[in-house]
């Protein structure tokens, strides 16, 4: 079987490389017939998406909040979402093997991972520093000085020759990331009968509104006329366009073949310029 390319946000030890063989693990998918593809540019995964290959990326977490980075290109690439996976994250602070508690002054993370840990960050008056991903983080401070720590999951420690500082130092104790698993739309993919959930019970889409009076309002009112419950609304600034336009990423309960969503869409068509549906799974 020729290997399959999976896009991975960031490089070796991230948390989405954990999240991405786990995800392959739990549908028993050999290992060894996937060619890992490390990206730790969010542009630079979408577009490899774009070439026609599948990725998984970060899109929220329970503590810090919506990974802005993927949810901004997602009106620009035209892609499926075929999964989602939710992984507990354990931050961990890691440092140079000489390096002690009272040496640091700056922490690199991801901004997510800096956003996860602030208690502890301000706690301890640590100066955080954004970093591509966390495993660039822990690969970065070993060419700095010993007033420097990242956070990072701790498999990161064995990849990069660190230490463990400090164990479970997110600011919540159930910190949770959910994962997208996503392909170009109308790929052949040959594992796609494996990745993709059978239920098919959740539907994700983004939207942009007309120019209207209380238009939000009524495009909301399509949900809930129909019976639809929306698990998630969120909006961004779109860009490329005039300031202050932006679009909404909805998360709905159901499938795409149901009366209810297909009426429901039908309604939302009439208040909104566009409607993209990124995933049913």
């Amino acid at each position: 079987m020729k290997k399959i390319k999976i896009g991975i946000y960031g490089m070796t030890g991230s948390f989405t490389d954990q999240a991405g063989r786990e995800i392959l693990k739990k549908k028993k998918i050999n290992l060894k017939n996937i060619d890992f593809v490390y990206l730790p540019d969010a542009k630079d995964l979408m577009n490899f998406v774009k070439k026609g290959h599948l990725a998984v990326l970060p899109i929220e977490n329970s503590t810090g909040g919506t990974v802005t980075q993927f949810l901004d290109l997602f009106p620009d690439y035209d892609f499926e979402i075929l999964n989602e996976y939710f992984m507990e994250i354990n931050q961990t602070l890691l440092a140079k093997t000489d390096t002690k508690m009272k040496d640091i002054k700056k922490v690199y993370s991801h901004p997510q991972s800096l956003l996860q840990c602030s208690d502890f960050l301000n706690e301890n008056n640590f100066t955080p520093l954004a970093d591509s991903d966390n495993s660039t983080a822990a690969k970065h401070i070993l060419e700095m000085g010993n007033d420097v720590a990242a956070l990072g999951g701790e498999i990161l420690a064995d990849i990069y020759g660190l230490k463990i500082l400090k164990r479970k130092v997110q600011n919540s104790k159930n910190n949770v990331t959910r994962f997208l698993l996503i392909q170009r739309k109308g790929l052949k993919n040959p594992l796609e009968n494996k990745l993709r959930e059978k239920k098919r019970n959740k539907i994700s889409l983004i939207f942009e509104t007309k120019d209207l009076p209380g238009v939000l309002y009524k495009c909301l009112g399509a949900f809930a006329t129909n019976n639809i419950n929306m698990s998630k609304i969120e909006s961004r600034p779109h860009r490329g366009k005039e300031n202050f336009n932006y679009f909404f990423m909805v998360d709905l309960e159901g499938n795409l073949e149901n009366q209810n969503i297909k009426n429901a869409l039908a309604e939302l068509d009439f208040f909104t310029e566009k409607v993209k549906i990124l995933g049913n799974y």
